[in-house]
């Protein structure tokens, strides 16, 4: 594929993103269940997910039949049974495997794939506007969150289903932690949010980053990202900024302008913001200090380090008691 080959979008294929073509209802409420489904502690969790995916999976089976693709199909089944031979290595090499983890995680990777392939060419869209759906219903519940605080914040399912130190009302979630103000969305955390927000980005032809007809949509979801004050979020929107302006059809000498200007303005923000700089710098001083699990980004990757090390080939398995190995008081 060469440079800007995602931008060569038939002009009847761009309606689908600016909205002059209606998308299905029901092709983006498949995206917003597979997004609730993963990362949503409402639907997420052991005693649910499976329910909703067995629904999601009968659903595009009678509804989008006609658009199962074969070669999905046998993509899937060469990554089940390469897959599956991992999880027989684990067996081998460890004596012990969750069946269920093993089984659960082809399932999830079967419906989440099968959704992306019956949408087709539709999903970068579908998907796309489901994440701004979420951005502007999040974005008005942040504010009230903000106004009330988190003692107040109702919550409508039991600690037990979504973990603790949440509330939920099921399309938001709330932190009862000293970072309460940060926002989530529906997510588990804000981190997640930011993930989601960012694929997104990812997904969009640059190009859309010229029509008029989408720019308070890319406001609003900008400004729902800056509202999850993820450190993470905002390195990889910076970055994916400088991409998506790699990829427009305009002169060098702009483009690059354009990149060293957003760039300069993400060096800016992250070396002065005090939640951005000195949080960074906090975590590698934790990472250099510390020889022992650290919850960060840093000090987590540092952990991982080792036990990828450690099994390099065939990872450390689905349980605890594989993973960390060596941390029992982890499991």
């Amino acid at each position: 594929m060469t440079r800007g080959a995602i931008t060569d979008l038939d002009p009847s294929d761009l309606t689908n993103w600016t909205g002059e073509s209606r998308l299905s209802f029901s092709g983006t409420a498949l995206a917003l269940i597979l997004l609730a489904v993963s990362g949503n502690p409402v639907v997420s969790g052991t005693s649910t997910a499976p329910v909703i995916l067995a629904a999601i999976l009968s659903f595009v089976i009678f509804t989008r039949s006609g658009n199962l693709s074969v070669r999905f199909l046998r993509r899937y089944a060469l990554l089940a049974t390469t897959f599956g031979l991992v999880f027989a290595a684990h067996q081998w090499q460890f004596g012990v495997i969750s069946v269920a983890g093993s089984s659960y995680f082809l399932v999830k990777m079967f419906v989440g794939g099968l959704v992306i392939s019956s949408l087709g060419k539709t999903f970068g869209p579908h998907y796309f506007r489901a994440v701004y759906l979420l951005c502007v219903s999040s974005l008005f519940i942040y504010a009230i969150l903000l106004l009330i605080g988190p003692e107040i914040f109702p919550t409508l399912v039991d600690e037990d289903l979504i973990g603790l130190n949440r509330k939920s009302i099921g399309v938001f979630t709330a932190l009862t932690t000293a970072d309460w103000w940060r926002n989530s969305s529906m997510f588990w955390e804000p981190g997640a949010f930011q993930g989601m927000i960012n694929l997104a980005f990812l997904l969009m032809p640059a190009q859309l980053l010229l029509e008029k007809r989408i720019r308070w949509r890319l406001v609003a979801m900008v400004g729902a990202l800056f509202t999850t004050f993820s450190t993470t979020g905002y390195l990889v929107f910076f970055a994916l900024s400088a991409y998506k302006l790699y990829q427009l059809r305009a002169r060098v000498t702009l483009r690059f302008f354009l990149i060293a200007l957003v760039l300069g303005i993400g060096a800016v923000l992250i070396s002065e913001a005090h939640f951005l700089g000195a949080k960074i710098r906090i975590q590698f001083e934790n990472l250099s200090l510390s020889s022992d699990y650290s919850s960060d980004r840093f000090g987590a990757l540092a952990f991982d380090l080792y036990y990828i090390e450690k099994h390099p080939v065939f990872g450390n398995g689905l349980i605890d008691e594989t993973r960390f190995a060596d941390h029992p008081y982890l499991h």
